[in-house]
């Protein structure tokens, strides 16, 4: 996982330098922290989502990834101030209403619901 994180960011420094250039940013104390925070924010994010993975079925987890949009969306709303529309709302009930279909159990079949029940089938001589 750290090897991943390595050469991606080595590629996306890359892309950066030849884009805009070494320096396009004037960074004060501040917004080094900021930068630092953000970063540790992202690994420790990554570090709960191996754990979770390791521990429980890739299938069940996964769809929990949907919510991460809606979660921004609703973030932004609370934290900036930007306003929530009802497009919003349906999106988050849409994801959750999805997630909740795919983690139900199955319904059992009437042998399962009746496992003393004898189903005899006919014989002709």
């Amino acid at each position: 996982m750290g090897f991943q994180m390595l050469f991606g960011s080595l590629g996306l420094i890359l892309t950066g330098v030849t884009l805009a250039g070494w320096h396009p940013f004037h960074f004060n104390a501040s917004s080094m922290m900021i930068l630092f925070y953000l970063a540790f924010l992202s690994a420790a994010g990554f570090v709960l989502w191996n754990n979770v993975m390791k521990y429980n079925p890739v299938g069940k987890v996964s769809m929990f990834l949907f919510t991460i949009p809606v979660f921004g969306v609703m973030l932004s709303g609370l934290l900036l101030g930007e306003s929530l529309h009802l497009f919003i709302l349906l999106g988050l009930t849409l994801v959750a209403g999805g997630i909740l279909i795919v983690n139900r159990e199955p319904e059992k079949s009437s042998r399962e619901k009746h496992p003393a029940a004898v189903f005899v089938r006919e014989t002709r001589p």
